[in-house]
C-alpha cells in the first residue's frame, strides 16, 4: 500500500482541500471540459493574393501570440508592420482583446493565428473582424497521439501547444515565408533570406536540446505538468508525460477529484521529482498544483516553465529561441540533471 494511502486521515483532509480548490476554479464541473472539436490548424493555408501596397508601405500583419510574433520578426524584420495581440504574460487560452486590438485586426493585410483552437476566447472575434486572410501557422504540424503517453481532454481536441518543439517552429517558418512572399512578392527575397537564417538557428537549437537530453536516462525522462501542454516536446525528445493536474490541452478546463487523486498516486509510485507549471497559470491552478505536491507526502519540487508567453524583454526567455533554452534548462534541473 502506498505511503499516501496509509495515512488515511491526512489523505482525507488533503482531498477535501483539493476539492475546495476545484470548486474555486472558474466554471468547475465534475468532469474536465475541453476545446472545440474544430481544429483550425487542420485547414489548409488560405489562398494569398498580392496586396496593393501604395508607396511600398510594409504589410500590416497581426498575430495572436508573442511566440508567433517573434518568429515573424526574425523572418521579416522591419519589412512588415507587426501587431501582436496577446501581451507578454497573458494566457492565450483566456485572453480577450481590448477595443483597439479590433482596429488592428480589421485593418490588417494578414492575420496569423496558432491554429488548433489555442486562442479560445479570441478566435471567433478575429474571424468576425478580420477582412484579410487568417493564416494558421501550424498547418503541417502533426499533433501528438493523445493515446501515446499524453493526456487528452476526452473531446477529441488536438494539442495546440506546437511551439514547445523547435521542429514545429521550422514548419511555422516555412508557412510564414510562403505567405509573406505571396502577399508581398517585391520583398520575397528579404523573406527568403530571413527564413533561411532563422531555420539555421532553429536547427542548431534542436541539436543542442538533443545533446543535453542524452544526459537523462530514458526511464527518467518523466514529466508531470499543470495541463497537457508538453506533448510536442515529449515526442521530439523522448520524454514520457505521466500526467497533468488538468488533464486537458487547455488550462481553462476543470479536472475531477478522481483524476487528481490518481495523479497523486502516480507521482508517488513513479517517484517523480518535480511538477512543472506554466508561468501564465492562474492562481487557482497554482494553488491546486501546490495541494497535489503536498498530498504526495514527500518533497516534490514545483518548477515554473514559460508556456503561453515569452518572458518580458531583458529576462531569460524573451525570444522564442531563449524561451526554449530556458524551459529545457528548467526541465533538466527539475529532473536532477
Amino acid at each position: 500500500m502506498s505511503a499516501f494511502r496509509s495515512n488515511s486521515a491526512s489523505s482525507w483532509r488533503s482531498l477535501v482541500t483539493i476539492s475546495v480548490l476545484l470548486l474555486l476554479l472558474p466554471g468547475f464541473a465534475l468532469f474536465a471540459g475541453g476545446q472545440s472539436e474544430t481544429d483550425h490548424a487542420d485547414d489548409a493555408i488560405p489562398r494569398i493574393e498580392p496586396v496593393d501596397l501604395p508607396g511600398g508601405r510594409p504589410l500590416k500583419v497581426v498575430v495572436t501570440t508573442n511566440m508567433i510574433g517573434d518568429v515573424l520578426s526574425n523572418i521579416a524584420g522591419d519589412a512588415i508592420d507587426l501587431t501582436v495581440l496577446v501581451p507578454m504574460g497573458q494566457n492565450p487560452h483566456s485572453y480577450e482583446p481590448a477595443p483597439q486590438a479590433l482596429v488592428a485586426i480589421e485593418s490588417a493585410d494578414l492575420v496569423f493565428v496558432n491554429g488548433f483552437d489555442l486562442e479560445e476566447n479570441l478566435l471567433s472575434i478575429v474571424e468576425n473582424t478580420a477582412r484579410a486572410p487568417i493564416v494558421p501557422v501550424s498547418v503541417g504540424v502533426t499533433p501528438p497521439d493523445p493515446t501515446d503517453d499524453h493526456e487528452d481532454d476526452g473531446h477529441g481536441a488536438a494539442d495546440p501547444h506546437v511551439w514547445f518543439a523547435p521542429t514545429s517552429a521550422l514548419v511555422w517558418t516555412d508557412n510564414i515565408e510562403q505567405v509573406l512572399s505571396a502577399a508581398d512578392p517585391d520583398r520575397a527575397d528579404t523573406y527568403r533570406r530571413g527564413a533561411a537564417h532563422y531555420r539555421a538557428q532553429l536547427e542548431a537549437l534542436d541539436a543542442e536540446i538533443r545533446r543535453q537530453v542524452e544526459a537523462i536516462p530514458a526511464d527518467k525522462r518523466t514529466l508531470v505538468v499543470d495541463h497537457a501542454a508538453m506533448g510536442y516536446f515529449a515526442d521530439a525528445y523522448g520524454f514520457h508525460v505521466l500526467g497533468s493536474v488538468i488533464p486537458a490541452t487547455t488550462d481553462q478546463a476543470e479536472p475531477s477529484a478522481q483524476a487528481i487523486s490518481r495523479l497523486v498516486e502516480l507521482i508517488h509510485e513513479e517517484e517523480v521529482p518535480a511538477i512543472f507549471i506554466g508561468g501564465t497559470a492562474s492562481q487557482g491552478l497554482r494553488d491546486l498544483v501546490d495541494a497535489v505536491a503536498t498530498e504526495v507526502g514527500r518533497d516534490v519540487e514545483i518548477r515554473e516553465l514559460l508556456t503561453g508567453s515569452l518572458a518580458p524583454a531583458g529576462e531569460p526567455g524573451d525570444t522564442y529561441v531563449t524561451f526554449i533554452e530556458y524551459n529545457t534548462r528548467q526541465i533538466m534541473e527539475g529532473l536532477g540533471y
